[in-house]
């Protein structure tokens, strides 16, 4: 009887049972003299017929293993290229996290901020966003570009983990029936607002009159003061986020501490704290991207 075929009968005895079928003797050769020098150090006269079988099979195990062939070497992967730009600083690539766990929406401006400090992303937020990010568009874009030529190594050598699904759809034609004609903004906005009024969608019309106050603390007050009276509610949530997304840094403390401070009506006070959120969360990235 060959080893192999040994370790064949060994299997069938290990699925039916050594109650039900004796175990057989070793073949002669080196895996009988290892099984007996087992025996004499385990003192095993005579063993039962379980602790026989898993005796044997720990013995044939440890030959299979020392016989077997190692695999050739694999070929060594070729280093990514270099990024002359500096890495993004550890402060902003925890920023990231808090991104795309709780405002999502602000993943563009965060790219952004990178792109305008001259960094790159570090290899795991590289990694994070390109999978995140299967569908192709300006997120995905920027990301490529930021990751540099890690992104072609990664591309080369993960194909089916980095490729991007099939593209977004197209934006919808202005002449199309369903398309929502964005309201005109009004003609005469203070800079800071206007400045990121044009970056970004149109503000609707039902808040775009609060871009005539120029002024940090009155236009906060008076976007509280709607959301306390209820003239402004959760019809409009899209909406304020959207302005709130938008509006310069200089409107961003203000505005926070109003809507924390008017958070008083039960039916929107959830909504104002959200805003005042995220308010915070913009100023508080806009700031860590200043130092």
């Amino acid at each position: 009887m060959t080893l192999a075929d040994h370790w064949n009968e060994l299997a069938s005895i290990a699925l039916l049972g050594a109650d039900r079928r004796p175990v057989p003797a070793a073949p002669n050769g080196d895996i009988a003299a290892l099984l007996d020098r087992l025996d004499r150090l385990d003192r095993l006269d005579r063993p039962d017929p379980a602790r026989l079988l898993l005796v044997q099979v720990a013995a044939m195990s440890a030959a299979r293993r020392a016989g077997l062939r190692p695999n050739p070497a694999l070929a060594l992967l070729h280093p990514a290229p270099g990024d002359q730009r500096p890495v993004c600083p550890p402060v902003l690539n925890a920023r990231l996290g808090e991104v795309l766990t709780a405002w999502p929406d602000l993943l563009e401006e965060w790219l952004d901020g990178v792109d305008a400090g001259g960094w790159r992303l570090t290899p795991d937020s590289a990694v994070g966003l390109l999978t995140r990010l299967r569908v192709n568009g300006a997120l995905r874009d920027k990301t490529i570009a930021l990751t540099g030529p890690l992104a072609s190594w990664l591309f080369e050598l993960f194909p089916a983990q980095f490729r991007a699904s099939k593209p977004s759809k197209p934006p919808t034609s202005p002449t199309s029936p369903t398309a929502q004609i964005a309201p005109t903004p009004p003609a005469v906005l203070t800079a800071p607002v206007q400045r990121l009024v044009d970056a970004g969608p149109a503000i609707p019309a039902d808040i775009a009159d609060l871009l005539d106050i120029g002024e940090p603390a009155a236009m906060a007050g008076e976007l509280a003061r709607r959301l306390q009276t209820g003239a402004l509610g959760n019809r409009n949530r899209a909406s304020l986020q959207q302005l709130v997304r938008q509006l310069d840094k200089v409107f961003l403390g203000p505005l926070a501490a109003a809507l924390e401070r008017g958070a008083t009506n039960a039916n929107t006070m959830g909504l104002a704290l959200s805003l005042g959120d995220l308010a915070r969360f913009r100023l508080t990235m806009i700031q860590e991207f200043d130092r």
